[in-house]
């Protein structure tokens, strides 16, 4: 590992190199708070008649293979919501320069294109963006690219973060007094630049490292970029590709983060039962599910992967209404109406097994019915629901074992509110639900 200062310039227009952000990487995020934050210290900086501002530190992996045409490949791992936004940044410019060059007299149009502060001029395909982004975010800041060359070109709505933000920066430049201070801000803008050599220093420790202060990643981030990063690039994105991509869309591309962060506690809760999962430990404990069952193993990534798609597959039809069976997904909707989330990893473990067929569609959704009867009654009742996170991990790892043994699970689920009666567990009888109702 390398580290040492210098102009976030120098970076951008370094020749025959460009920046890659890896698919395990979260993708573009910042908003205008963001934003206004980069450009207010760039009108500070470029007011002042000498100087330079430091902006934070870029980690690559230094790449040691070249395309075709000869360019080189750097990895950037820490950094990407800056570099993206100066890009958006220097594109509006761009755009203003072309537009104004009476009033934007430090630049001009030509000069940003020709140095490659945003393309790579001459190189053709991938090579020819200075910046390649990850997930949906690419093909929309391609397309910005391509239409400032070419006004002919279609801007694609993909990504709202990118097209929010280039449109914030142009309403910006439009509205101060000498755009030049943006321009020259830029070029005393500094960076600590970190580089990585493959095979001796281990990113994803510099990752969580470097990320343990600040805006705090969520734990879907954290969790791709420990399955992804440690593997060979063609592996990560047939990886990403095949499963995690699908995983996103399956909990729901744009609330993705927030989803999959519960989704996995839920997922862990499952297979650590009757052990409940607090959130702080799920990161943790989804590091040593790894390690334990060999999954950091050539090849068994793909597994692990497999099961944590299967099981938010499960996790949307009964939380999201996305079931195609329409008596199982009237029943989900019915019981999270009632809003006890704690019984969903019961739910997932309930659905995993209708999946493998080791419960019939008519005792599940008999055991459906009656998990709906007894959140609804004990709702009505006013009874406690502080218990019934143990609970339901409890009934997890009992089903599990009649399920090991062949029993009926229908029945054993029955069996197992009965047996609470008189406990804080209980399934209201008759008489004190009309009660209550009354």
């Amino acid at each position: 590992m390398n580290a040492a200062p210098q102009s976030i310039v120098s970076l951008l227009t370094s020749a025959n190199q460009r920046m890659v952000i890896p698919v395990y990487q979260r993708p573009y995020s910042w908003d205008e708070e963001q934003c206004r934050q980069l450009w207010d210290d760039i009108v500070a900086i470029g007011r002042r008649q000498s100087g330079t501002h430091f902006t934070g530190s870029v980690v690559m992996v230094l790449g040691d293979e070249f395309s075709i045409s000869g360019v080189n490949k750097l990895l950037v791992i820490d950094g990407q919501q800056r570099i993206t936004t100066l890009s958006l940044l220097i594109v509006a410019l761009a755009e203003y320069a072309k537009a104004h060059s009476e009033k934007l007299t430090h630049v001009s149009y030509d000069e940003i294109i020709d140095s490659g502060y945003l393309i790579l001029k001459y190189k053709k395909g991938d090579d020819h963006y200075r910046l390649s982004l990850s997930q949906g975010d690419e093909q929309t800041l391609r397309s910005v690219l391509d239409h400032l060359e070419d006004p002919n070109v279609e801007i694609l709505e993909g990504s709202h973060r990118i097209i929010d933000n280039l449109e914030l920066f142009r309403t910006w430049l439009s509205k101060i007094d000498d755009p030049n201070v943006i321009w020259d801000g830029i070029q005393r803008l500094e960076i600590v630049a970190i580089g990585l050599k493959q095979g001796q220093d281990n990113p994803q420790l510099i990752f969580e490292s470097m990320n343990s202060t600040g805006k705090d990643l969520s734990t879907a981030d954290l969790v791709r970029n420990f399955v992804l990063m440690g593997l060979p690039m063609d592996e990560q994105e047939k990886l990403y590709a095949n499963y995690w991509r699908k995983i996103e869309e399956t909990l729901g591309a744009d609330s993705y983060d927030e989803v999959f962060d519960e989704f996995l506690r839920n997922w862990l809760t499952v297979i650590n039962a009757p052990s409940t999962i607090a959130t702080r430990d799920v990161y943790r404990l989804f590091k040593r599910h790894v390690a334990d069952n060999g999954y950091d193993k050539p090849g068994q990534m793909a597994i692990l992967l497999k099961d944590i798609r299967r099981y938010a597959g499960h996790y949307a039809c009964i939380t999201a209404g996305a079931c195609e069976d329409k008596a199982l997904r009237t029943l989900f909707v019915r019981i999270q109406v009632l809003d006890v989330s704690v019984v969903n990893p019961l739910l997932m473990s309930l659905f995993e097994a209708y999946h493998d067929k080791a419960l019939s569609r008519d005792d599940f959704i008999s055991i459906l019915r009656t998990t709906e009867s007894y959140l609804f009654r004990r709702t009505v009742c006013d009874a406690a629901t502080n218990s019934l996170n143990k609970f339901f991990s409890s009934v997890i790892a009992r089903l599990a074992t009649v399920r090991d043994d062949g029993g009926n699970i229908r029945e054993a689920f029955e069996a197992i509110l009965l047996g609470e009666e008189g406990t804080a567990r209980r399934m209201p009888d008759d008489a004190e639900f009309e009660r209550a109702l009354k």
